[in-house]
């Protein structure tokens, strides 16, 4: 495991990734309790992305727009990241999934 995603130059730091769930949970009164990301690669013309599994102590209520505010705090706290997202150049915005309760717990345990 790495504490970076720099797949595409976008040199994405843990910092950056907590500072965004930050700012997107304040924005949507929710609570992250674990997460992980990594990149999807591209693929002929697709363009790539980062994958995200979150486990949330509190869902926010409209998840489509913790993903907006999630998107948008990386793009403020990172200016490589922000660049390789305008107009979708080489980033497409970010997939997540809800994961279920414990479910990181339970993986590690096993």
């Amino acid at each position: 495991t790495k504490h970076y995603i720099n797949a595409f130059g976008e040199e994405l730091m843990i910092e950056n990734a907590e500072e965004a769930l930050k700012r997107a949970c304040m924005q949507t009164n929710s609570i992250v309790s674990e997460y992980s990301a990594g990149p999807i690669f591209m693929q002929g013309k697709e363009k790539g992305a980062h994958e995200w599994m979150i486990e949330f102590d509190k869902e926010p209520e409209n998840f489509e727009q913790f993903i907006d505010c999630l998107d948008k705090g990386l793009q403020e706290v990172n200016s490589d990241y922000e660049a390789k997202r305008y107009n979708n150049m080489t980033l497409n915005r970010p997939i997540v999934h809800k994961a279920r309760t414990k479910l990181f717990i339970e993986w590690m345990a096993s």
